[in-house]
Formats: structure tokens, C-alpha cells, sequence
């Protein structure tokens, strides 16, 4: 895992950097890292059921940030194309 990864996730994802305010995108990579660390060991790249897990988690957790924070912009379409783009920085990094 790189040591950027919160840089990763916020910094590299152009989703998070239009949708989520200047403040919070580290918080939320943060919360998505945390979140993939506890899915990953080696290896993982090549078991699909992972891949899906990860994907899954970061759905439930943006549902969950986008609850908690009315000032992100994030709607229910968003997820999906957030969680792809989020899957490539992970996919990269960890």
C-alpha cells in the first residue's frame, strides 16, 4: 500500500474533488481507505468475490457520508460512476 493513499483517493478521483466540498474529501478517503485496508491481503486483485466486496462497501459508505453530510453532492446515479472511478485508484495503489 503507498503511503498516499487519503492523497489517492481524493486527490486522483476527479468525482470526489467536483462532488464532495473542498474540506471534506480528505474525511472521505479516509473512511474509504480504512474501509478497503480491511479488504484487502495479498492477492486480492485476482478474486472477483473481492473485487465486488470493495465495491459494495464503498456504495454503503458513500450512501452513508451523503446521509451525513447534506452539503456533498452526490446523488444515487453518482455511485456507481464514484465507486468505478474510486476502484481504479484503489486497483492502482493497494
Amino acid at each position: 500500500m503507498e503511503g498516499n493513499c487519503d492523497y489517492t483517493l481524493s486527490g486522483e478521483c476527479k468525482m470526489v474533488k467536483e462532488k464532495v466540498p473542498c474540506d471534506e474529501p480528505d474525511e472521505l478517503a479516509s473512511l474509504l481507505r480504512d474501509m478497503v485496508i480491511e479488504n484487502t491481503f495479498p492477492g486480492w486483485q485476482t478474486q472477483p468475490s473481492v473485487h465486488a466486496t470493495i465495491k459494495r462497501d464503498i456504495i454503503l459508505e458513500l450512501v452513508r457520508y451523503d446521509k451525513e453530510h447534506p452539503e456533498v453532492d452526490l446523488n444515487p446515479d453518482d455511485y456507481s460512476k464514484f465507486t468505478q472511478e474510486t476502484m481504479k485508484c484503489v486497483e492502482n495503489h493497494f
